[in-house]
């Protein structure tokens, strides 16, 4: 599934002549109010498992939008937050959002921050701490909730959404900037991470 902003560009395609059905959704939703976008990164793509479930409220939708009474508002309004529920559930981005607020945490982050174009290796990091690699890590993922890797490559990837969106940097330029070895394993990753490659990205949403 994926949640994009109104009025944003999307092009699919099908590897093979097999038909497919789309749901699509429009909706507007505030908490407290503040805009949903305002508070979650897009473009916000997750892959489930199990897709019965968000079937069953995309086709749930489909029938009551057709309805103006009370109830169907109430249920309409039930499904969109399930839905949107299933993001934050199943985000496959790992992005600690909820790190624990603490000495470690406060360092790792602004040494990863400060040092993002430079070695981050485990062994690099657990050199800054003064611990041994295997302490390290099981410190690191008990704060962080993942693991040095996977946050150091969600670092540099959320770097790169930056730099597309509020700098005119040359897309080929971006990759020494934030520890990237080569453009292809950046657009690699980058398209996994946000379904656009870097320069489609920068066309779509800048």
């Amino acid at each position: 599934m994926v949640l994009l902003p109104k009025n944003s560009m999307v092009s699919l395609y099908s590897k093979n002549e097999t038909c497919y059905n789309k749901y699509w959704c429009d909706f507007i939703m505030h908490f407290d109010g503040i805009s949903l976008f305002d508070t979650i990164d897009f473009p916000y793509m997750i892959k489930l498992d199990d897709i019965s479930r968000a079937l069953e409220l995309f086709e749930l939708l489909d029938t009551l939008h057709l309805r103006n009474d009370t109830a169907s508002a109430l249920q309409i309004n039930a499904a969109l937050l399930e839905l949107i529920s299933m993001f934050l559930e199943n985000d496959a981005r790992d992005m600690p959002h909820d790190a624990k607020d603490n000495p470690f945490t406060d360092k790792m982050k602004k040494y990863i921050e400060s040092h993002i174009a430079g070695n981050l290796s485990v062994k690099r990091l657990a050199s800054v701490m003064n611990f041994n690699e295997k302490y390290f890590i099981d410190v690191f993922k008990d704060n962080f909730r993942t693991t040095p890797a996977k946050y150091v490559k969600t670092v540099r990837l959320e770097a790169a959404k930056h730099a597309l969106l509020y700098s005119d940097v040359k897309v080929s330029s971006i990759p020494g900037k934030i520890g990237y070895s080569s453009p292809e394993k950046l657009s690699k990753d980058f398209k996994e991470y946000t379904g656009f490659s870097p320069s489609n990205f920068r066309r779509t949403f800048k």
